[in-house]
């Protein structure tokens, strides 16, 4: 289609054509005569500034922005160049309307498979930096495009990045770290959320969240313990009243493996030493779980001395640990919890409510080992088990 007349294209055009990404059919039938105006770049400033990313592929049309820009940008200036632009667009309103209603009704169809997405970083540490990888890959996977503008709370105030989403209104919001989520669920209320890498999910889950924590189920861990050791039988585990279920957990895991779970609840961490002598000649191997009444830095260093002093094996919360002295540890894959997040933003971009949608635990983990901790422990295992860790310390020089 070629026309010589000029045709005026306001900021909802653009902006429609930039959350499709479909500026290739608009400059098919205007490249030669279009125009818009200077209120209409202000207005696309004005929208990147607040966070709309996906208004840069407006701007980048325009002339005046972009060396590749096709569209020309009018500054009327005069009262008569004024009214003339009034009579002009109220002339060719009717035609352009039609034109674009055309164009993006049949885009529709071509943008269901497309989403806005705002994606909340709770900092900038890489295990986020992989879910967010994760996230993207599998929807891309999917031929979801995604339009994503990204926000990190150790950069921008809490209360405007809400604010802009609130303002934004995104298809679905993406969190990443526990302080993000909960600022999430505390602030929107009618925009779906989805989350990943939260420890505890129990406070997050409402009508509009669903999402993906870091609990890695327990049944896995002793299933890979019982690999890697296989003449354990007898696990040690302290508890508090926090920790229960995790606990009721694992009993059930170590019956349905055959496994013995030797315990003590306690309620301080001051009680924590006196529990590990009481079970330590009892025990094949001691296993952490979250628990902040029961572990930091004073009691997980007495728990590793006396693994060595009284010989059984730690299997930690994560590398940091097995780094320190734990004789291994499991992490989260984080990139596969961003795939496993992409898996509920579909869900919830197909039509499904997160409500209906239960959270997910990890169903991928990596493996850490301390090779100098077994060779002190005396334990032997197969090349095969380190080649497949993730991390391994205490190699030999």
């Amino acid at each position: 289609m070629e026309t010589s007349k000029s045709v005026i294209i306001d900021n909802t055009v653009l902006s429609n054509f930039a959350v499709v990404n479909q500026f290739g059919i608009l400059k098919e039938l205007f490249e030669k005569c279009a125009w818009t105006t200077s209120q209409v770049h202000d207005e696309i400033t004005k929208g990147i500034n607040l966070g709309y990313a996906f208004m840069e592929k407006a701007d980048q049309q325009l002339i005046i922005s972009s060396p590749s820009g096709w569209i020309k940008v009018a500054i009327p200036t005069t009262i008569t160049e004024h009214k003339l632009y009034k009579r002009f667009v109220k002339e060719r309103i009717f035609l352009l309307c039609w034109t674009i209603s055309i164009i993006f009704t049949l885009n529709q169809a071509m943008a269901a498979d497309r989403a806005v997405v705002s994606v909340v970083f709770s900092s900038d540490l890489e295990p986020y930096r992989q879910s967010w990888q994760g996230f993207e890959e599998f929807l891309d996977e999917k031929e979801v495009a995604l339009w994503a503008n990204k926000y990190n709370l150790e950069k921008e105030k809490p209360e405007v990045v809400f604010s802009r989403i609130k303002e934004q209104r995104p298809d679905l919001v993406f969190t990443l770290g526990t302080k993000a989520s909960k600022l999430a669920k505390e602030e929107i209320d009618n925009i779906p959320v989805v989350f990943s890498i939260v420890l505890d999910p129990e406070g997050l889950i409402d009508s509009n969240v669903s999402g993906v924590s870091l609990g890695i189920p327990a049944g896995m861990k002793l299933t890979e313990i019982k690999r890697i050791l296989p003449d354990v039988k007898k696990i040690g585990l302290v508890y508090s009243p926090k920790t229960t279920s995790l606990y009721r957990e694992t009993l059930q895991s170590c019956r349905e493996l055959g496994l013995q779970l030797i315990t003590r609840k306690i309620d301080t961490g001051k009680e924590f030493p006196e529990a590990i002598k009481e079970i330590s000649r009892q025990i094949d191997c001691f296993l952490m779980i979250p628990d902040s009444k029961i572990y930091f830095p004073k009691s997980v260093e007495y728990l590793l001395l006396e693994s060595l002093r009284k010989g059984f094996p730690v299997v930690g919360l994560s590398s940091f640990y097995t780094k320190a002295g734990a004789f291994l540890s499991f992490d989260c894959d984080y990139k596969e919890l961003g795939r496993q997040a992409g898996e509920i933003a579909l869900k919830i971009l197909n039509g499904e409510e997160p409500a209906d949608i239960p959270h997910l635990r990890p169903r991928k983990i990596k493996l850490s080992l301390n090779l100098l901790a077994a060779e002190r422990l005396g334990i032997k295992f197969s090349s095969a088990i380190i080649e497949e860790a993730g991390e391994v310390f205490g190699k030999a020089e």
